[in-house]
């Protein structure tokens, strides 16, 4: 585990190696960013959801663990912010969840908790978490696509491509109001 470079010829591959975020299965896969645009995977396809597929969703934890999740998250996306990145997501993986307590690797976030679905009964799960995609910096190519992307798309939706202060407070905001504390 580590960042690494390759030298071959001329040419410089750099590359992360990185625990699975996803160690064990899971029923369903979101790549949440706390934004709208292009945010949507049809569920047919069985493949990783985005934002817009979980927007009737909530999280629920008790206080203890609601208030941890929801602080590191938030260390989290400060210390991206001070790194100058953006564009990152957090994976989550649900699945239902097991009778009994269950060992996990040391290092997971797997937190157990309760899904909540407007209109639906909240039902028991266990959640994985973990940022993925942490390596994109607030290129020149990312400015003009911000300002492209303001003025055309941004009137009808979140845009994806922010500055990184932006983004940093717009990803934990997002997940502070999808971690809720349970109330049993």
């Amino acid at each position: 585990l580590g960042a690494y470079s390759l030298q071959i010829g001329k040419n410089k591959l750099r590359f992360v190696v990185m625990a699975n975020v996803l160690p064990r299965h899971a029923d369903e896969v979101y790549d949440l960013k706390g934004t709208t645009e292009d945010r949507w995977v049809n569920p047919s396809t069985g493949g990783v959801m985005k934002d817009n597929n979980f927007h009737l969703h909530s999280m629920l934890f008790n206080s203890e663990l609601c208030a941890e999740l929801t602080q590191q998250i938030r260390d989290d996306a400060e210390f991206l912010y001070s790194l100058g990145v953006m564009d990152y997501s957090l994976l989550v993986g649900i699945s239902a969840a097991p009778y009994g307590e269950e060992e996990f690797p040391d290092g997971l976030t797997l937190a157990h908790g309760w899904l909540a679905t407007k209109g639906a009964k909240t039902s028991p799960k266990v959640f994985q978490l973990g940022i993925i995609d942490y390596l994109q910096r607030w290129t020149p190519k990312k400015v003009a696509a911000h300002w492209l992307k303001k003025s055309t798309l941004g009137c009808f939706h979140e845009i994806d491509t922010e500055p990184p202060a932006v983004y940093c407070n717009r990803f934990y905001k997002y997940f502070f109001a999808k971690m809720q504390i349970m109330n049993h």
